[in-house]
């Protein structure tokens, strides 16, 4: 009887110490599914909407690296009626939950912020390898935002269609004085479709001069691809790596507003100096 329970023991703790070892496996295995990026990295992002019982699900798949933190605003009427700035990507995934019918939404927006007060200092120095033109620097640090159309706004569809070409306004007969450096960048993504070009010039121009360069370059980029949501002209002192300014056609005049519409009521031509 006694060597029959010490056998039953044995077998008892034999298994317990097999589940652990399985336990032990699977937080292996899933430490190593985590994404740590450690070498120069080309940004990957892409997110959805959709319908689930009676609110929305925002979801998405990205290489950033693991518990990097976004923003989610959910927007209605040109305004931010919802918001979530505590979503965090896990294996290179993320999805957040709103309890707002999906037919409410007519946009939505998702901030990634590179900054001592959004990301921590291990999260901050992967970011570092990932590369992007969509980056904006400024003051706080750098941002991207990504958004997406879900339907126009009633305010939008009762506005009447303006041509981008009233908008760019381009001076006629006109003789540039820079000269394109490379080519025309593509940095879309998606729908969502915008275009870079750099300028050179011998010297600086004046305010007037300048404003004829951005909204002639402006017509170049947008005569070639007229599903342009932005375009930005980068001005160069020829040898200066350096931009002393940049020009923008975009939604608002900012690059990051770009989205999959098709009015441009709302685009404005707008100058940045550095």
């Amino acid at each position: 009887m006694k060597k029959t329970i010490i056998i039953l023991v044995a077998f008892i703790a034999l298994q317990a110490c097999n589940s652990t070892n399985d336990k032990a496996k699977e937080k292996i295995k899933e430490h190593k599914t985590k994404i740590v990026i450690s070498s120069s990295t080309e940004l990957s992002f892409n997110f959805s909407i959709r319908g689930e019982n009676t609110g929305s699900v925002v979801y998405g798949t990205t290489n950033l690296p693991d518990s990097t933190k976004v923003g989610i605003n959910l927007i209605k009427e040109n305004n931010t009626f919802a918001q979530d700035f505590d979503v965090f990507v896990i294996n290179g995934d993320f999805k957040k939950y709103f309890p707002i019918s999906y037919f409410d939404i007519e946009s939505v927006e998702i901030i990634l912020f590179d900054n001592e007060l959004w990301q921590n200092k291990f999260i901050r120095e992967q970011l570092q390898f990932v590369n992007s033109d969509l980056w904006i620097k400024d003051e706080f640090g750098r941002s991207i935002t990504f958004n997406k159309i879900i339907k126009e706004s009633k305010e939008v569809k009762e506005t009447k269609l303006i041509k981008p070409e009233e908008i760019i306004n381009a001076p006629q007969n006109y003789t540039p004085k820079g000269k394109v450096d490379g080519k025309i960048i593509n940095l879309s993504q998606d729908n969502v479709k915008r275009y870079k070009i750099n300028i050179d010039f011998n010297k600086e121009l004046t305010g007037e001069e300048l404003d004829k360069e951005i909204r002639y370059w402006i017509y170049f980029v947008y005569k070639q691809y007229k599903e342009a949501s932005a375009i930005a002209v980068n001005c160069y002192v020829k040898g200066n790596e350096i931009s002393f300014m940049n020009g923008y056609f975009a939604p608002f005049g900012n690059w990051s507003n770009a989205n999959s519409s098709k009015n441009y009521s709302n685009h404005k031509v707008t100058l940045s100096y550095f």
